[in-house]
């Protein structure tokens, strides 16, 4: 039986949309003003449990908001939890802290993405003591500039390739298998195909491209995504998720009167059944994305592209 390597991933950050539009300044990282925290104290907490080193892509850009002390003790805690950081590039509070206008790489030259990314690498490099070697773009907004400015600051792998999401500016013969792509290695994000077919007639039948997160993806949708790559002989599966997966808010914005920090108690049963999963897999291996680098000096990459294809029925 094929061995599937699974990497999980977290964007780590605050949420992007809402401090942008400044409707929120509040921590969400390490913060949970004295309730419960169920970010990435709770999520390293359950790692620790599983056995499982993820991946965090660090928007480490966010130190020019909320200061470099608190980047500092996000670092800290990740090594110190044997975690594997990487960069995620939110490059708004970097670049355009004022207008918040160009959120997205895609949205800069080639020249202030190779600075962008620079800075990047020096800031994680000044907190952890070693440079990223991978790269996630903020909303996957990157262009071929960015592969260039990757290629150019000798980043070896990219993890924006989210086919068909209107933000990816780049495209690729492959959806799901790694690859070179403009001269990096690109792990993309993991996608199947829905179809859903509905038994009322007025309805129409609908086909998505849905990636593999912990909030969007139902359990059974994760499961047997995991079987059809080990059945197709596909060697890499990423499960995407963000540091506040498991806060109300993801979903439901910010309320009057309503706690920041209201655990999303469905997403947090949802985790821990899929790790369960993952864990207990025999033809799963969890690995970070650093680990697997590594790996693919001794692995044949395959033509072999295979998206899942996921059948629902539902009655409306």
């Amino acid at each position: 039986m094929n061995k599937l390597y699974v990497t999980i991933t977290i964007d780590t950050e605050n949420p992007q949309t809402l401090y942008v539009a400044n409707t929120c300044k509040t921590d969400t990282l390490l913060n949970s003003n004295n309730e419960k925290n169920y970010g990435m104290k709770y999520i390293l907490s359950a790692f620790k449990n599983y056995g499982i080193h993820a991946t965090w892509y660090l928007n480490i850009y966010e130190k020019y908001l909320m200061g470099e002390k608190l980047m500092a003790k996000v670092c800290n805690t990740l090594l110190k939890n044997e975690q594997d950081v990487q960069l995620h590039t939110h490059p708004v509070w970097l670049m355009d802290p004022e207008e918040r206008k160009r959120i997205y790489m895609s949205q800069y030259s080639l020249e202030e993405q190779i600075y962008i990314i620079e800075k990047g690498i020096e800031d994680i490099y000044k907190l952890t003591g070693t440079a990223p070697i991978a790269h996630r773009g903020g909303a996957y907004g990157i262009n071929k500039n960015t592969l260039q400015a990757l290629s150019a600051t000798k980043m070896k792998i990219d993890s924006s390739l989210f086919y068909k999401n209107p933000n990816c500016k780049i495209s690729s013969i492959y959806k799901n298998s790694i690859h070179k792509l403009g001269g990096i290695i690109e792990f993309p994000v993991s996608v199947y195909r829905t179809n859903t077919n509905y038994l009322i007639p007025y309805k129409s039948d609908t086909d998505r491209i849905e990636k593999v997160d912990i909030n969007y993806s139902a359990i059974d949708d994760i499961k047997n995504v995991c079987e059809s790559n080990i059945s197709g002989r596909h060697i890499y599966m990423n499960v995407f998720m963000h540091s506040f997966s498991f806060y109300k808010f993801f979903y439901d914005g910010i309320k009057p009167g309503v706690s920041l920090f209201k655990p999303d108690k469905k997403a947090i049963r949802k985790f821990h059944v899929v790790m369960k999963y993952l864990c207990t897999n025999p033809n799963v291996e969890i690995i970070t994305v650093n680990q697997l680098y590594q790996k693919l000096e001794n692995l044949k990459l395959s033509d072999n592209d295979n998206v899942p294809k996921i059948k629902r029925i539902r009655i409306v």
